[in-house]
């Protein structure tokens, strides 16, 4: 199975063959070009040795371009030919490569690709394989630090990944600027925890759930999407919270 007249699940367009011709995304069964390991759909990264799998589109769409440009040469040369005129000139001109826009490719997206980044850092690390889940918390921490700003759920997700890593101080950071974004948000409580739970520090854990279940039900009203991305990891909280009898 290698795609054929299949939707591209990353950007959406139909395509053949193993890769993406718009996004250079992996098709259904497509191996990695760099390690032959098995590629899941969707993919811009092999998630075996992270070979970037959009530098495919690119060089194919060169080559299309070169070869779409000689045809149009040799129709010009034709015409002018039949015309009895002579052309101006009889070499084609190879076009450079224009801007990416949405309406010729699919535009790059690092807020996604930070992400998925995130979640393999995140499963690695939940199945026990602590050595993929560094090197996937890296990739992800770099993709984060090249975007032109961070929201409450970007930086939460930067929270979690330094614990990978056993960074507290970078943990609370992140937890401050939360608060700082918006002083309720549940996801600096929930990175303060993690924190004060590794210290074995009680009073500060109770303060936390105190806090939580306090801001608890006037966020979850306002319906804030990460909210519900994280759905799991709240409920799970509060029910913490809860048995504690704060």
């Amino acid at each position: 199975m290698t795609g054929r007249g299949s939707t591209c699940s990353n950007c959406g367009i139909e395509t053949s063959g193993s890769f993406c011709h718009s996004c250079g995304a992996a098709l259904g069964g497509a191996p990695c070009p760099e390690c032959n390991a098995q590629l899941k759909p969707g993919a811009l990264y092999c998630h075996s040795c992270s070979h970037d799998l959009r530098a495919r589109r690119s060089t194919r769409l060169y080559w299309l371009l070169i070869t779409a440009s000689a045809l149009a040469g040799i129709v010009l040369i034709v015409a002018a030919l039949t015309m009895g005129s002579t052309p101006i000139s009889t070499h084609p001109t190879v076009p450079i490569l224009p801007p990416q826009t949405a309406a010729s490719a699919q535009p790059y997206r690092p807020l996604q690709e930070a992400d998925q980044f995130f979640d393999r850092a995140m499963r690695a690390h939940e199945g026990g394989d602590l050595a993929q889940a560094k090197f996937a918390s890296r990739l992800a921490l770099e993709a984060y630090a090249s975007l032109d700003s961070l929201d409450a759920d970007a930086r939460f997700h930067i929270g979690l990944l330094h614990q990978i890593g056993g960074n507290q101080a970078a943990i609370l950071a992140q937890a401050d600027t939360i608060q700082q974004l918006v002083p309720t948000h549940l996801f600096a409580l929930l990175l303060r925890d993690r924190v004060f739970a590794a210290r074995g520090d009680d009073s500060l854990v109770a303060d936390t759930y105190s806090r939580f279940l306090e801001h608890f039900a006037g966020e979850i009203a306002l319906g804030r999407p990460e909210y519900e991305m994280h759905s799991a990891l709240l409920n799970a909280f509060r029910r913490r919270a809860l048995s504690t009898g704060s």
